[in-house]
C-alpha cells in the first residue's frame, strides 16, 4: 500500500443500506477515489447484496490503485451481512475503535 500522503479521508455509512443507497454510494466512492480511505460502518443496520457489492468493488479498486482502504468499527449487522454473503471480513482490512 501506498503511504499516506496526506490525511485519510473518511466515507460514513448511513443505517440502511438498501438497493435505493447503492447508487450514490458507488458514487461517494467514485469522488474518493485515489485517497487512503477509512470507510465508517459504525451505524449500519441494515445492508443489502447490490451495497455489499459496490463496497467490494471498491476495495478491488483500492488494491488495483495501491491505496489503502479500511472499514472501521463495522456493526454487528455490517459484519453478519458480509457474513451471510461469504465475504469474510479478512478480505477487508478493519479496524476497531480503542475501547
Amino acid at each position: 500500500m501506498k503511504q499516506t500522503q496526506g490525511t485519510m479521508q473518511t466515507l460514513r455509512l448511513p443505517e440502511i443500506l438498501d438497493i435505493t443507497r447503492a447508487g450514490p454510494l458507488a458514487e461517494s466512492f467514485r469522488a474518493l477515489r485515489g485517497a487512503e480511505l477509512a470507510v465508517d460502518a459504525a451505524q449500519v443496520q441494515r445492508i443489502g447484496a447490490q451495497c455489499a457489492q459496490v463496497i467490494m468493488s471498491a476495495v478491488s479498486t483500492w488494491q488495483a490503485d495501491d491505496f489503502a482502504l479500511c472499514v472501521t468499527e463495522p456493526s454487528p449487522e455490517f459484519r453478519e451481512t458480509f457474513s451471510l454473503l461469504g465475504i469474510g471480513l479478512a478480505e477487508i482490512a478493519t479496524e476497531e475503535a480503542a475501547q
